[in-house]
């Protein structure tokens, strides 16, 4: 008798939960139907957010390496130049990467953070000849007067002269064509301090 009254007791107590929630679906059907819709939209923007990102780093990635030799660098120009280095370091994980510009550039042509958080001021010289050293030092300069929290990076697709490599020694990251070369085969170099 007593199994007969829990069951009963459980029986009425499930239909009185579905009573009352079909009792607050009806009540709030509209709301219920916008909730979904919402949440449905918001997965739905996600994905496709999601998928053009992707596609967008996949089309940079291939961007970058059909440029990603030294002879198509020698023959950019050198905001070319500039813009291609820019694209390198976002798919080597970069991030917040800007390109500064012409004008005002005060020796930075592009800003940006490692994965690890390091912020670098980078200064591109797409030349014939060696850089000198009067280049190392517009660019040391402009870190300590404008980019106080950056670290100084040096990128051309030439070498450096004697002089130029004495006056970054610890201070600037220097990367020349040999070590732009190793960057296009997969092993980018360290830009951080």
């Amino acid at each position: 008798m007593a199994a007969l009254a829990a069951a009963g007791a459980a029986i009425w107590a499930l239909i009185t939960i579905v009573q009352v929630t079909v009792a607050f679906v009806l009540a709030h059907h509209t709301t219920i139907l916008a909730f979904v819709f919402v949440a449905l939209l918001v997965a739905g923007v996600t994905g496709i957010t999601r998928a053009v990102a992707g596609h967008e780093r996949r089309l940079l990635r291939e961007r970058v390496h059909a440029h990603a030799r030294l002879e198509k660098v020698d023959a950019m120009t050198g905001t070319e130049f500039e813009h291609f280095i820019a694209d390198l370091l976002r798919t080597t994980g970069f991030h917040d990467v800007s390109v500064t510009g012409r004008s005002g550039d005060r020796g930075v042509d592009i800003t940006a953070s490692s994965p690890t958080g390091t912020r670098v001021a980078v200064q591109c010289k797409r030349q014939s000849g060696p850089v000198r050293a009067d280049r190392v030092r517009n660019l040391v300069g402009a870190v300590h007067c404008t980019y106080l929290d950056h670290h100084p990076v040096l990128i051309t697709n030439a070498s450096f002269t004697g002089p130029a490599l004495g006056e970054a020694s610890g201070l600037v990251t220097m990367i020349d064509r040999e070590r732009l070369r190793a960057w296009f085969a997969g092993s980018p170099p360290k830009l951080e301090k």
